[in-house]
């Protein structure tokens, strides 16, 4: 087959070949004065920073006054320079450092205040606490969210012994103490609830010339007010709560002048400052502590006291003398009602009177057949016992309807509210219409007839020896009242009663050695020879699974002399053991003790010290079956 003739391409261009060039004159015409323009923005640039310089702000800092004679170009300063320069340093760090923690305590402070007088009437709920009834705990961990302010009983005035010395105890000191402050504080700051401690002079009885010493010299009331100033500040705390008592007419002056101080100087620094005054005591100038203080606590009960004569403790005409004398020099938004809700007990023929819880009070009432009546001239509930020695006494008691009527007398007045003393000693009524929900508003005394602790746990007496001597009872109250709502009238139909537990073997200064969760068979016998060698005896609870394994060493603890206890069987969490296990626990342990000792023990001691101070019905029961398998 021969070659055919090839047809000749065209050449190969670019794709955007202009070959008649158009394109590139248009180009041209737009970048030649783009770069005009460019080129005259920076020349006027130049020329400006030129002529404008001078009027633009200083990019140089202020040279310091200490390097006024360093040259900024001398990099390598001589020695005395970088010295000079590094102590200013450090004093302007702890200038600032100190500003900056200033300033924290301020905003602190700032969100701390609790503004009291000026407020709604009868918005301020308050309660006093105290560390040495475990009722009191138990109360407030039931009532926290009540309370618009707690007023712990913790600080007391120390005998004046010159500059640097301390000027009030603290009882929360040490690791119980730190332990029962932390569990207060805590529950508050959970709720947000303000804490005002309480400064009084009661250290193992009322010290009036401590009192006096300080009151008088200028010098030591400008050093308690420094030393509550730190206090508050260093535990966060809202304000102070002043309890001065007994405290002598000549020293009328030296009180007032002391509260304006702490005010002027906690006014600064947006601390609260309250005050306990007894109404008809020439001692406090009403009016002056009036202006000094935010509130004015009225101690408005102990018209009869444990050293006086058997008498009402708060009668319906004396409270409301005292309410009139009250409103007539203070003003009433700076007004707190202190109600009482306690009982005194005095036997006749007796120096003083004891003093008792409500539920002391109605339990007594129960046990010995007292029927409490409701004086009609003094409207406050009494009753009258024979005791085991068939002596005869005679109980007063402020309850619920007496706190209601107290309230509602006061309620046109405007007052700015009431403050209990105590929490956890009070008529579980009480909770109807007392409180930040409550308070303001009138309540139905109806809601009195039913008196009911709920899970509440009370304690009778000292020592580390518990026994259950009532569980919970509902009580009931038939209650009359007048045309204005008050009560008039009450008859206990039936006695409340929480879960009540007897405390013995306190009182008495000795100490008890007890050693648990053994036997060991390394550590025990140790013990046991120290204990031999000082002739000394103790008490061994023992767990049942590891006595088992170590009989010669239970046999020895007896045979010494020693006592011997209950520790369960298995060591186990009782609280959460059912019924049956608990008795089986207890049971198989006793039956161990008989069957190596010849002997039955009356003594328990549940795990975890769940016994030690038991605060909820679960944390009883392990009592509760303990004693009934004797």
């Amino acid at each position: 087959m021969g070659e055919s003739e090839s047809t000749p391409q065209p050449p190969m261009r670019p794709i955007f070949y202009d070959e008649s060039q158009r394109r590139w004159l248009w180009l041209r015409g737009i970048l030649l004065p783009l770069a005009a323009l460019f080129s005259l923005a920076v020349t006027l640039a130049v020329i400006g920073i030129g002529f404008l310089g001078p009027l633009l702000l200083p990019y140089q800092l202020k040279r310091p006054a200490f390097m006024a004679d360093v040259d900024p170009l001398d990099v390598q300063r001589p020695d005395r320079r970088i010295a000079k320069a590094a102590f200013a340093y450090k004093q302007d760090r702890r200038a600032v450092l100190a500003e900056r923690r200033r300033d924290r305590e301020s905003r602190m402070l700032r969100r701390r205040e609790v503004p009291l007088a000026g407020t709604a009437p009868l918005s301020v709920s308050a309660g006093f606490y105290v560390n040495w009834d475990e009722s009191s705990y138990i109360s407030l961990s039931s009532h926290i969210g009540d309370l618009t302010h707690l007023v712990p009983e913790w600080l007391h005035l120390a005998q004046p012994k010159g500059p640097g010395s301390p000027s009030f105890v603290d009882e929360n000191t040490g690791a119980d103490g730190m332990r029962a402050e932390a569990k207060v504080v805590r529950l508050c700051r959970e709720r947000h609830v303000p804490i005002i401690p309480l400064l009084n002079n009661y250290l193992d009885g009322w010290h009036v010339a401590w009192l006096s010493q300080m009151l008088r010299s200028p010098q030591a009331r400008t050093q308690l007010v420094n030393d509550l100033e730190s206090y508050l500040v260093r535990k966060g705390f809202q304000g102070i709560n002043i309890d001065l008592e007994n405290v002598p007419e000549s020293d009328r002056d030296h009180l007032s002048e002391f509260m304006e101080e702490l005010a002027g100087r906690f006014r600064v620094r947006h601390l609260l400052v309250t005050q306990d005054v007894p109404v008809d005591d020439p001692a406090f100038d009403l009016p002056r502590l009036g202006a000094a203080n935010n509130l004015l606590i009225a101690m408005l009960y102990d018209e009869h006291a444990s050293d006086t004569d058997a008498g009402p403790i708060a009668s319906q005409s004396w409270y409301r003398q005292q309410l009139a004398t009250l409103f007539s020099q203070v003003p009433h938004d700076k007004v707190v009602l202190g109600l009482g809700n306690y009982a005194y007990d005095w036997m006749k023929g007796g120096s003083q009177a004891h003093v008792m819880t409500y539920q002391d009070a109605v339990v007594t009432a129960s046990e010995s057949e007292g029927v409490i009546r409701y004086d009609p001239v003094t409207r406050n509930p009494r009753y009258d016992y024979y005791d085991d020695n068939d002596k005869p006494h005679e109980v007063w008691l402020l309850d619920a309807t007496t706190a209601y009527n107290q309230v509602e007398l006061a309620r046109p007045q405007r007052p700015a509210g009431a403050a209990l003393w105590y929490v956890g000693s009070e008529d579980p009524s009480l909770w109807s219409f007392f409180g930040r929900e409550h308070l303001p508003r009138r309540r139905n005394p109806d809601n009195l007839r039913s008196v009911r602790y709920g899970s509440a746990v009370d304690f009778e007496g000292e020592g580390e020896y518990l026994s259950v001597v009532r569980t919970e009872t509902d009580g009931h109250r038939t209650l009359s009242t007048d045309s204005r709502g008050l009560v008039v009238g009450e008859k206990y139909d039936a006695f409340p009663s929480g879960i009540v537990i007897r405390r013995r073997g306190g009182g008495h200064k000795l100490i008890a050695l007890t050693f648990d969760d053994g036997p060991d068979p390394r550590w025990t016998p140790q013990i046991l020879d120290i204990l031999k060698q000082n002739g000394v005896k103790a008490t061994f609870f023992i767990v049942g699974s590891v006595a088992d394994q170590n009989p010669g060493l239970v046999k020895r603890i007896w045979r010494e002399g020693n006592e011997l206890g209950n520790h369960t069987f298995t060591h186990g969490n009782m609280a959460r053991m059912s019924t049956a296990r608990v008795a089986v626990e207890l049971s198989a342990t006793q039956r161990l003790i008989q069957s190596l000792t010849g002997h039955s023990s009356r003594l328990f001691r549940a795990p975890y010290v769940a016994d030690a101070e038991p605060q909820t019905p679960e944390e009883v029961e392990p009592i509760l079956q303990a004693q009934r398998l004797g």
